[in-house]
């Protein structure tokens, strides 16, 4: 009798999916790898470069700014949203829904900080300076469409 096969499965998650569940990830600390399955398996493709493509590269392009290593997921900091923080001196706040948060700035000591915002579908980047210094500030979504999932990466100026 021959050994037992395990089916391969069909993977039927769109791209925009993958990225959502990507930067979670990320932003819960953990390693993101891209497996474009038309360089080893797949080679029977017709469409080489699939559309989510280039949002993985915003992605890379983005993080290469945060020092994702001194950061531990915390959502406590922020009112929605994912988020990690290096002790509430700076942030990342992912928010798959798009819109505004809060975050907590109390343990940031009243220093100015910048938000870098990014649309994570078509990377249009913005950076604001934040105004509030008080305990807890408003994240304000400058993006054009508030709906898409955005990330934000609060840091000193």
């Amino acid at each position: 009798e021959p050994p037992h096969v395990a089916p391969i499965p069909k993977m039927t998650v769109s791209g925009e999916t993958m990225l959502d569940w990507t930067w979670a990830l990320v932003v819960g600390g953990a390693y993101a790898n891209y497996y474009y399955c038309n360089t080893s398996w797949d080679l029977c493709r017709f469409d080489l470069t699939p559309k989510s493509w280039a949002s993985f590269g915003h992605l890379r392009a983005f993080m290469d700014d945060v020092d994702l290593q001194a950061m531990v997921p915390d959502n406590d900091y922020v009112s929605r949203g994912l988020c990690s923080s290096d002790d509430g001196k700076s942030f990342l706040v992912y928010l798959p829904d798009g819109g505004n948060t809060r975050v907590d700035l109390s343990l940031s000591g009243g220093i100015a900080l910048k938000a870098t915002w990014m649309n994570t579908r078509s990377g249009e980047r913005l950076d604001v300076i934040l105004e509030e210094k008080g305990f807890s500030a408003k994240l304000v979504n400058p993006l054009a469409d508030l709906e898409i999932p955005s990330v934000v990466h609060v840091r000193p100026v």
